[in-house]
């Protein structure tokens, strides 16, 4: 009997062993799916922040810089995308401006992160207060504002639009921007892509670009630098200093000359392009600023004619339709390949301007889906739109054409707002606001 009593003695202990043992793996089972539960919780809420994070991009960057040369650069380089980053300029009366809203609109719908990249100048205080607020509160601090007022003999009218039709003003601003780019290439060493504010973007120029290079096909030889003892077409596939959108007046293919009576480089158009900072490109910025040079016009001129101190050639690839470099050199001809600056000009149909695709403002010529979609067979696309047309109805004759009787009329109806809502290129509603 003892042994007995002892057995189920022995026996009650084991269940309540077993029961406590139950009791705390079903509390630590109900524990863990808590736990599980707050961590499926906590993960769905992850992508959230992780996409607010990248939408701020760098939260200890201000948005409002006031120029300080002991930590510009830091604050340039914080805003680094790839090793460059996107600026833009206005005054007050551009900040306050349409256009300037819808270039940012088409950025933060189709290329949120060459948003994040944006510096915008701001030439005066008003602009700088403008813009900051606009960023902090439309834009989650997405882009930065730039406050450098560099002399004091620009001062534009605050009502001024830097893309409008005054061209006193508009002379004094272009050339104004020749010391802040030489600030850019040659003080701080910061590579940009430079933005007008009358663009509307379809891609990201980050990537169209392939920023920092400037160009798709990065080979190791494109990588090499010239030796100072170089041939001219050994520097054909090198990296571009510069990448320019065009100025070009209609399409390269149907042009007896292309160059437009230029000798090396065609007609560029300073309203976009990619700059990458070397001694080259800060040399040529300093010669711009010091002959006070228009930043398009006046840039020609030194690329084009070798006696102003410049040597230029143009490298790949080059854009269809421009089939051949025009250069009374040949390609064997040796050259200093350390002071050549290498210049691409960008399609002309992935980097659109106006004056080549409009008959009357707003009407697209017959033949560009056609040209559109030989790009798409080649796999380019289109990166941006820009109605860089003349401001005034005139009528252009083409003498340059292969087809001697074309006659292309450019009608402003309106201003740039109107062409481009006509073109579907504005992202704004009606009250002004971005449709993200």
């Amino acid at each position: 009997m003892r042994d007995r009593s002892t057995s189920q003695r022995i026996t009650r202990i084991h269940k309540v062993v077993l029961q406590i043992f139950l009791a705390l793996a079903a509390f630590c089972l109900i524990l863990n799916i808590e736990g599980m539960f707050e961590l499926i919780r906590r993960n769905q809420t992850l992508p959230k922040l992780q996409s607010s994070q990248n939408r701020l991009k760098r939260p200890y960057i201000p948005v409002l810089y006031i120029r300080d040369e002991n930590t510009t650069v830091a604050w340039f380089t914080g805003r680094y995308r790839n090793g460059a980053v996107m600026i833009a300029s206005a005054n007050f009366g551009a900040a306050n401006s349409s256009l300037l809203r819808n270039m940012i609109c088409s950025l933060a719908t189709n290329a949120p992160l060459a948003l994040d990249a944006l510096v915008i100048w701001a030439i005066d205080m008003e602009a700088a207060q403008l813009l900051s607020n606009m960023s902090t509160h439309s834009y989650n601090s997405s882009f930065g504002v730039y406050y450098y007022n560099y002399t004091s003999s620009l001062k534009l009218p605050p009502s001024y639009v830097v893309t409008g039709g005054d061209w006193e003003n508009y002379i004094n601003f272009m050339a104004g921007r020749n010391p802040f780019f030489e600030r850019m290439v040659g003080t701080l060493e910061i590579n940009f892509i430079f933005t007008d504010l009358d663009i509307f973007y379809m891609k990201d120029p980050f990537v169209a670009l392939n920023v920092p290079y400037g160009v798709s096909n990065v080979t190791t030889t494109s990588l090499i630098g010239p030796t100072g003892n170089d041939t001219l077409e050994s520097l054909y596939d090198l990296l571009p200093d510069i990448a320019y959108s065009t100025d070009a007046r209609t399409f390269y293919h149907l042009t007896i000359d292309p160059y437009e009576g230029n000798t090396k480089i065609p007609k560029i158009c300073g309203g976009f392009f990619f700059i990458r900072s070397n001694n080259r490109t800060s040399r040529l910025w300093t010669t711009m600023r010091e002959q006070n040079l228009n930043d398009q016009w006046g840039m020609e001129k030194l690329l084009n004619n070798h006696a102003l101190g410049f040597d230029s050639v143009l490298v790949n690839p080059l854009p269809a339709g421009l089939e051949k470099r025009k250069d009374p050199r040949n390609g064997t001809d040796v050259v200093d390949g350390t002071q050549v600056l290498r210049i691409r000009i960008l399609s002309q149909a992935a980097y659109r301007n106006a004056l080549p695709f409009y008959t009357v403002a707003g009407t697209v010529d017959d033949d560009y889906p056609m040209y559109l979609e030989e790009l798409k067979n080649r796999g380019e696309y289109e990166v941006l739109y820009h109605p860089n047309y003349y401001a005034h109805n005139h009528t252009l004759p083409y003498g340059n054409s292969k087809n001697r009787t074309l006659v292309k009329f450019i009608q402003q109806r309106g201003d740039k707002e109107e062409i481009m809502k006509i073109s579907n290129h504005w992202a704004l509603n009606a009250n002004g606001t971005c449709i993200v």
